[in-house]
């Protein structure tokens, strides 16, 4: 193989000795950077998914719970309600999301199976074992009702998707892509003491560039078995299997020591 281009590795890192072989002389230390490429390209497809799930999550809990948000105002930091009495706010696990309490006669919060607290001077956010209290501006001047939690809702729809898009993206490709370098070293390793045993031309920067190769198969696998709505029976050990066959591929498709 002359050349080989990442995007054309992806595919041909499932069946084709010429990669490895090419990816042992030629790639070396270029083999982290393919694996940034296809991490980046599987990413987009990944946080995209997930973005499409959490956004309907999203509109499912908010047409759930805007329409159990009694009418209130708040003028010179003071909130006033219809409602004399604290209001639930449920989300459709039946797990109290908000309490709505404009007339303060919650007074044991931390204890109250709920996340927020709204009140006639403040409110008050849960953090984990944390509450957080919060103060209303005074200058402010807001009517709150149930179309207008949607309408906030839908005008900040394309930020948030686009957040929760952009988090998931770096933060999933962070992890997976310091994860599978520290499996690429350690395969590395077994394959180029399998070079040394089966006396094959390969050294360690080669034996490293087609580690990263021989990861491709199992990490695509993987996330098909993960997509799939049903447990692949032993899904872990199938991947290791398959990341075992490929690495002992990588080996004995190199030409032998002279």
């Amino acid at each position: 193989m002359k050349t080989c281009n990442f995007f054309k590795a992806i595919i041909f890192s499932f069946f084709s000795g010429s990669l490895y072989r090419y990816a042992a002389t030629a790639w070396r230390w270029k083999g982290l950077l393919y694996l940034l490429t296809l991490l980046a390209c599987l990413w987009v497809i990944i946080a995209s998914a997930g973005t499409y799930f959490a956004a309907n999550t999203l509109s499912q809990h908010v047409a759930y719970i805007a329409p159990q948000i009694p009418p209130m105002t708040i003028d010179q930091g003071v909130l006033k309600s219809q409602s004399r009495s604290p209001v639930r706010i449920m989300l459709p696990s039946n797990e109290t999301f908000a309490i709505i309490d404009a007339t303060n006669q919650v007074k044991d919060f931390p204890h109250a199976n709920a996340l927020l607290l709204i009140q006639r001077d403040s409110y008050q956010v849960k953090y984990g074992d944390q509450i957080q209290v919060y103060q209303y501006p005074k200058d402010a001047k807001l009517m709150i009702n149930a179309s207008d939690i949607g309408q906030i809702v839908s005008h900040m729809e394309f930020k948030i998707i686009s957040m929760i898009f952009i988090v998931f993206y770096l933060f999933g490709l962070f992890l997976s892509m310091l994860w599978l370098t520290v499996l690429a070293l350690f395969v590395s390793v077994v394959v180029w003491l399998g070079g040394k045993v089966f006396r094959r031309a390969l050294s360690y920067g080669g034996s490293l560039a087609v580690s990263f190769v021989a990861l491709t198969p199992t990490i695509i696998v993987s996330i098909i078995l993960s997509a799939i709505p049903f447990d692949v029976f032993h899904h872990k050990m199938l991947c290791l299997a398959i990341l075992v066959i490929y690495a002992f591929y990588a080996i004995f498709v190199q030409p032998k020591k002279e």
